[in-house]
């Protein structure tokens, strides 16, 4: 059963009023839909009715489905005068809040546009931004932004609303709702853009329904993801771009096109004239002093430039997009350098190598395009370097991972002497598992210390959208079952938003002012977020413990998962809620249990041998030791247990005995891991078992056995290395035979002996 007709008050008067179609729409009065009140700029050039029946309407090609279950259509029309849009909503339940003249817009069923019509992305609404909500009733809400917030906006638009269905009726057996349309008409002038402008957009709708008994109003908004990415409505910076009739996302929007200008170098930073430069077929010289010009290059896509000149190697290079894109104006400023293989011009390169906890670190290897040179006792290293090509430096040094740095011509040229600066090698990073359980999404996590923060990693197959997020906890200075304002919740978004909460002082709404950063992206069909948490930001240095936990949210099922350490066998929930049962992260980046954060850290340090030779591959708690044997550990009053490994050797642990002295000197001798070999050795043409055969390690001939009447023999070996067996006997060929190390160490694990028979021939 339809209603008849409802009043409406808005502005001016509105009325619902009963179609032949069965829709109802609502009509504005005075002016009705041509949009003539006073104070208008022009008449509408479509009519504004609510219906999409004109021919502008079923030409549009640029749909956006926004919405759970894509239950909203937005279309956008370019009129001469006029912005238009043009909204189609699946509704199977039309409800507004209570009186008509009292409702909240918001809080009803209503749809929400945002424009930024200066196209300028940034952080917070500004006063190109305008935000628009209509409700199902006709009832508006006008904003602009301030530079922080929404403020009310006069602007003149026009609308009209037709509905599928009554409006706030309970009778759901006799009232049928299918939706409601929107359409909406912005005058250019108003909004201060021209036909063909680019703009972005964001996109909301709130759905008000009732529950299970029938009576209780509520209410739910959904916004617009695109391309994966939730497009957040209070950050402009997150719109998506609407540019001559199609959308894209910022970073992928179309540029008008640019002017790229710049001169052209020889290594020695001499002009280089007469050089021919071509871009996308164009070309341009050089002039006497290598200025060159290009106009109307387009900045949608990498640009390959190509250099000549007579005499010369050809020179290639690649601009990117991104690059050309990244500009306030329509134009670019870019240098070339041509090498001329008739200068020899050398720059001195120069550098030091650290890490952030240990310092300068002496003889580390350091590769120069094809030279090799090593740090000094101080980290320092020089390279005299001849210019004819980009600068490629790998840095390397056990246990630490390696660097690769690259430096360009560009920079490089000129120079006599350029110091590159610190080259960090960085300790290997600890890995962790949270989430996956229920709808959560399952995060891989990496930790690691920089020189000026802790960086994290968090990586997942599923794309955190719509308010899903990564939540990091993290407690610093002592630890208590209670946090206090030493501990923090710091939530990182798929679209790149950052919330703060110190648990002494609430939630820091100014993320801008704690240096905390974030980027986010998908790398094949993984999702990343890196996070950098500065040192200042926490308060501490960067030899100081920290503890973590982490959880993965689900806006949509309000679902929640944390994460369990798995150590000696048991998956240990780490719970957020209490700071002294979080993992620690040690200086040297391992995970442990403890229950609080010890500031300062005991040093152990020493050598890993068998007695009497280096042992180079072995592990000191999970960290390889250096090339010649040394290592160094941090240790605390409650994790006091130096463990080393390697293959071969037995696993030793050592509980050192901490007390005031911080710096530890402990040598570490492993015991070789023994298995026995064992069998029988027979004649390959009779079968019978040969007595007296000397069997003995290839490289070990004087520790030898010898097999007893029944053929039988046993000779013990390491793990440590492949057994090469060899077995002699007079009128019979020498046999050898080679165990893999794997295998032995499979039997040592197992404690069982490894068996082999040897065949001898005659």
């Amino acid at each position: 059963m339809k209603k008849p007709k409802v009043l409406l008050f808005l502005l001016a008067l509105l009325t619902f009023q009963s179609c032949s179609d069965g829709y109802y729409e609502v009509i504005k009065k005075p002016g009705n839909d041509d949009f003539n009140f006073p104070g208008n700029y022009i008449e509408s050039e479509l009519k504004v009715d609510g219906k999409d029946d004109e021919n502008e309407w079923k030409n549009v090609k640029n749909s956006l489905n926004f919405g759970s279950n894509n239950k909203a259509n937005l279309r956008l029309y370019r009129g001469e005068q006029a912005l238009y849009a043009f909204f189609k909503v699946k509704d199977e339940d039309l409800q507004v809040v209570g009186n008509n003249d009292g409702d909240d817009v918001t809080k009803g069923d209503s749809i929400e546009i945002y424009f930024d019509f200066l196209n300028d992305g940034a952080a917070k609404p500004q006063q190109d931004d305008i935000q628009i909500n209509i409700g199902v009733h006709g009832r508006t809400r006008l904003f602009v932004g301030t530079g922080g917030e929404w403020g009310s906006w006069n602007g003149l638009i026009d609308y009209a609303i037709t509905m599928d269905g009554t409006l706030n009726s309970l009778d759901t057996d006799l009232d049928i709702d299918k939706g409601y349309n929107i359409e909406l008409m912005i005058p250019y002038k108003q909004v201060g853009i021209l036909k063909d402008s680019a703009f972005s957009i964001a996109l909301g709708c709130v759905s008000r329904g009732i529950d299970s008994t029938n009576q209780t109003l509520d209410y739910s908004w959904d916004g617009l993801v695109y391309d994966g990415n939730f497009i957040d409505p209070q950050k402009p910076s997150s719109y998506i771009s609407y540019v001559n009739d199609s959308y894209y996302l910022k970073a992928n929007a179309p540029k008008d096109n640019i002017s790229l200008d710049g001169y052209v170098y020889t290594q020695d930073k001499k002009p280089l004239a007469n050089a021919t430069l071509e871009i996308d077929g164009k070309k341009v010289t050089s002039n006497s002093e290598g200025y060159y010009h290009f106009e109307a290059i387009s900045p949608n896509k990498n640009q390959n430039v190509k250099i000549t000149k007579d005499g010369l190697k050809e020179r290639n290079y690649v601009l990117e997009e991104a690059y050309l894109k990244d500009t306030s104006t329509n134009k670019v400023t870019h240098d070339f350098v041509v090498i001329d293989d008739n200068i020899k011009f050398k720059t001195l390169i120069s550098g030091k190598v650290k890490n952030p906890v240990d310092g300068e670190i002496a003889n580390a290897k350091i590769t120069i395009n094809d030279d090799v040179i090593y740090s000094s006792v101080n980290g320092d290293f020089s390279y005299e370097y001849l210019l004819n090509d980009d600068l490629n430096i790998n840095v390397s040094k056990e246990p630490y991972n390696a660097g690769n740095y690259s430096f360009s011509l560009n920079d490089l040229a000129g120079n006599e002497a350029y110091d590159i600066g610190v080259i960090a090698l960085y300790s290997a990073s600890s890995s962790f598992t949270f989430g996956g359980a229920r709808t959560t999404c399952k995060i891989d996590g990496e930790v690691f210390r920089g020189f000026d923060g802790i960086n994290f990693i968090f990586k997942s197959q599923e794309n955190l959208i719509n308010g899903d997020h990564v939540e990091l906890f993290i407690d610093t200075k002592e630890s208590t079952y209670s946090r206090d304002d030493s501990d923090y919740r710091i939530d990182f978004s798929g679209d790149g938003s950052i919330n703060i909460v110190n648990f002494g002082n609430g939630t820091n709404t100014n993320v801008y002012k704690s240096k905390i950063k974030t980027k986010t992206y998908l790398l094949k069909t993984t999702y990343y977020i890196e996070a950098f948490i500065p040192y200042e930001f926490l308060k501490i240095t960067s030899d100081e413990i920290i503890g973590f936990s982490c959880g993965s949210y689900k806006q949509l099922t309000s679902d929640w998962d944390g994460f369990a350490f798995i150590q000696d066998g048991f998956n240990d929930y780490v719970a957020p809620e209490y700071p002294q049962e979080y993992l620690r992260v040690n200086i040297d980046n391992g995970l442990y249990r403890s229950k609080g954060n010890d500031i300062t850290p005991y040093i152990i340090y020493g050598k890993v041998s068998d007695g009497n030779t280096v042992i180079n591959n072995a592990f000191v708690n999970n960290r390889k030791v250096n090339e010649d044997g040394t290592y160094k550990a941090y240790l605390f009053k409650d994790n006091n247990t130096i463990e080393c490994e390697c293959v071969g050797y037995e696993t030793k642990q050592i509980i050192v005995d901490l007390k005031d002295e911080k710096l530890i000197n402990l040598d570490i001798v492993l015991t070789l891991q023994k298995v026995t070999i064992k069998g029988y050795i027979i004649d390959f043409d009779s079968n019978e078992k040969l007595a007296n055969v000397k069997v003995y390690l290839k490289d070990d001939p004087t520790n030898y056995v010898i097999s007893d009447s029944n053929g039988y023999y046993e000779i013990s070996c390491t793990t440590a290395i492949n057994a090469e067996l060899v077995f002699e006997l007079v009128g019979y060929e020498t046999t050898y035979k080679t165990i893999a190390k794997q295998a032995l160490i499979k039997s040592y694990e197992n404690k069982e002996d490894y068996e082999y028979n040897a065949k001898l021939f005659k």
